[in-house]
């Protein structure tokens, strides 16, 4: 494995880390901007409204427009706000209502005059959701930092052992010497099948805990700025392809 192999393994998963670190930023953005609209709503004082059997949240006939304006703002200064919207959403209220609070809540505050406290209380339940699945999605984007980290501190010294085989002329060598080679050698691609096993099964875990919708099904939206959608199981793969080519090289001079 050339030396620009290893530096390119180790400079991937450093620029997996970093895209992760800027996603983090950005839940932990979002969660906040959601904590805050959810407490403004919550000093919105409700309207009431004249059918006392409270009918679906769409067909109520509300007055006192302000309020639903209050709401808006309140969406707009927190929600809307954060940093990175209109590069990763880049959606209008009412698109973004649907997508967040669920297309019912949506209607509700963008078709009628106002909202009364069970169309309140509806917003702020949807909106806690909203939060709730970006701190399980936080969540599980530290455990994937912690899975890079741990992933390169094993890959790359399993690299630099590759490395020293690669000098390795087998032409020559002792038979004792090349069985020597190829037993370390399946000890390694072990290693590497044991770690991509791992990252499968957190891949399954990941996506039965967060069923994700936003801003994609799969975790691996993280990584969209490389050319990779699983840096580390990429990463591995490169390392088991080098492993294999050893061993057959090694066996040809065995034979």
């Amino acid at each position: 494995m050339p030396d620009s192999d290893r530096s390119e393994i180790a400079g991937l998963l450093k620029e997996a880390h970093r895209c992760l670190d800027v996603e983090c930023q950005r839940i932990d953005e979002e969660i906040q901007a959601f904590q805050t609209f959810i407490e403004r709503v919550e000093a919105i004082r409700p309207h009431s409204v004249s059918n006392e059997q409270h009918p679906p949240l769409r067909t109520r006939t509300m007055t006192a427009p302000d309020s639903a304006a209050r709401v808006q703002a309140a969406y707009e200064d927190t929600v809307m706000a954060v940093s990175h919207y209109e590069q990763e959403y880049g959606e209008t209220y009412a698109e973004s209502l649907r997508e967040e609070l669920t297309p019912e809540v949506a209607t509700a505050l963008t078709q009628q005059s106002a909202f009364d406290r069970a169309c309140k209380q509806a917003t702020v339940t949807a909106a806690r959701e909203a939060t709730h699945k970006r701190q399980l999605l936080r969540e599980s984007l530290k455990t994937e930092r912690e899975a890079i980290k741990t992933g390169k501190n094993a890959l790359v010294p399993i690299a630099d052992q590759l490395m020293e085989y690669r000098t390795v002329t087998p032409t020559g060598v002792a038979d004792a010497t090349l069985d020597g080679y190829l037993r370390r050698l399946d000890v390694l691609e072990e290693r590497c099948q044991e770690l991509i096993d791992q990252r499968q099964d957190i891949r399954v875990a990941q996506r039965n805990r967060l069923r994700l919708s936003r801003p994609c099904t799969d975790i691996a939206y993280v990584y969209r700025e490389l050319d990779v959608d699983y840096p580390l199981m990429a990463a591995t793969a490169t390392l088991i392809d080098e492993i294999q080519r050893l061993q057959g090289r090694f066996r040809r001079a065995r034979a």
